[in-house]
């Protein structure tokens, strides 16, 4: 149990550990934090087109 939960605890830490944001946007293909694949540059443009997102960069 402890091995699992300490799995589940790592694949969320960078998720975790950002702070105080209301939402992540990850590329689709982004399965776990090991394994992360960029999203465009152009994507933070993308999202602070949304209604209501004041502010949004890329995190990696």
């Amino acid at each position: 149990m402890a091995i699992f939960v300490n799995l589940i605890r790592r694949g969320a830490s960078a998720v975790q550990n950002i702070g105080t944001v209301d939402l992540s946007v990850m590329d689709p293909a982004s399965r776990t934090t090991d394994v992360v694949f960029p999203i465009p540059s152009k994507a933070p443009v993308r999202v602070r087109g949304v209604k209501g997102v004041e502010w949004a960069a890329n995190h990696l």
